[in-house]
């Protein structure tokens, strides 16, 4: 549980902030002990999901996807060379590439999707993707791909 934050009331906001809190420095490979904004916006969803899933959760980008690249979300700690972001109780870790291609976007969780699943929403660097927000980098070749990623299942799941 997130300490003297309301679990509906932790969302993170680029540059932003939240009464009481301060904003700190990012830090490779360190759970953060204060609350650091990423440089792209987190829903109310995403961060509850973050704390559901014990408390982090880390991006990198892969080969794959019907668009050529995808986003790998695993509830691993972060890895040494990761900015980490978030506040006490709920660190996300991301790889160098996955923090340049996330850079402007929103990190959300659609818990009614099938299956339930995070998604990286409104990006301004991946204007080719794949309309379920899970694959980028080549124009979306159409429905029925055998490598698309709207119905893979979170690995936690």
């Amino acid at each position: 549980m997130l300490r003297g934050l309301e679990p509906d009331a932790h969302a993170w906001a680029a540059g932003g902030g939240m009464p009481g809190m301060s904003v700190g420095r990012a830090r490779h490979g360190v759970v953060p002990e204060e609350t650091v904004f990423p440089p792209f916006r987190v829903s109310e969803a995403a961060v509850s999901q973050i704390v559901a899933v014990g408390g982090s959760v880390r991006i990198d980008i892969a080969a794959g996807g019907c668009c050529g690249r995808k986003y790998v979300f695993t509830a691993d700690r972060p890895d040494a060379g990761d900015q980490v972001f978030g506040c006490p109780g709920a660190a996300l870790a991301l790889s160098p590439v996955a923090l340049a291609t996330m850079t402007g976007a929103r990190l959300d969780y659609g818990a009614r999707l099938k299956p339930p699943r995070f998604r990286v929403l409104a990006n301004p660097n991946t204007p080719l993707r794949c309309p379920c927000s899970r694959s980028f980098g080549a124009e979306w070749p159409g429905s029925g791909q055998p490598d698309c990623q709207s119905y893979v299942p979170m690995p936690w799941d």
